[in-house]
């Protein structure tokens, strides 16, 4: 289909120019948002819409998100390298979620302990680290054999040719049969992705008053010079 040139300037009427942020990890505020950012957003691009490997500003502050989660504070002597395109209600989206449901109380080690386990959300202890195989695929010469089996407990990607960590004390580099999610606020959530709220400088966490219809419930968190809003995850029926 053709888009019509009301389409298309439509779409840019949409969307703004952001300058991209390049972090310097050196920087402690810095070093803090580089586990918010998405790399994955480049390396496949046709999954993502837009492009979260670095941080982007807006107005003063700073935003960085992989779409789990987006934090946000002001920065000192950002440094701007080039521009990219983005949703232009961006401070609107963040006032409709950041909506603090009732008193903040600190975030603790033992707050983000998975109790429970969910497929879909990745291993506590090593947030579903892969190694690479090399430049050699392996030989699978009978579906269903031992060999087969093994590649396929283990993820297996044919695209970069890659498995998850065997060696991992906690998941063994499988992807069920270990507890991966914590309740907060009644709400589950990725244990290991609330690692990155926990180092953050004094956090402190907060139910959200927002009650989104096609998301996820989210927790809002705050820390010295910092907060943010992280999505929580669905219970999937089928």
């Amino acid at each position: 289909m053709q888009l019509s040139r009301r389409s298309v300037l439509k779409g840019i009427a949409a969307a703004i120019m952001a300058p991209t942020i390049q972090l310097r990890p050196s920087v402690p505020d810095e070093r803090l948002l580089l586990p918010f950012c998405d790399p994955d957003s480049v390396r496949y691009p046709d999954s993502v819409r837009y492009n979260f490997e670095a941080p982007f500003g807006y107005g003063s502050l700073t935003y960085a998100t992989d779409s789990r989660a987006m934090i946000r504070c002001e920065l000192v002597n950002r440094q701007e390298v080039g521009e990219r395109r983005l949703p232009k209600n961006i401070d609107e989206t963040w006032g409709k979620w950041f909506r603090p449901k009732a008193q903040w109380r600190p975030l603790t080690l033992e707050d983000i302990q998975p109790t429970e386990s969910n497929d879909y959300a990745v291993c506590f202890e090593c947030g579903d680290r892969r190694i690479s195989l090399g430049d050699r695929y392996p030989e699978l010469n009978e579906y269903g054999s031992p060999a087969e089996r093994r590649l396929r407990d283990l993820g297996w990607d044919v695209d970069d040719n890659t498995i998850r960590d065997e060696s991992c004390p906690r998941c063994r580099g499988r992807a069920i049969g270990h507890q991966n999610v914590a309740v907060l606020f009644g709400h589950k959530h990725q244990a290991h992705m609330l690692k990155r709220i926990l180092a953050l400088p004094n956090p402190m966490v907060c139910a959200s008053g927002f009650e989104p219809t096609e998301h996820a419930q989210c927790l809002l968190f705050r820390a010295d010079g910092f907060e943010g809003i992280a999505l929580g995850l669905y219970d999937r029926v089928y």
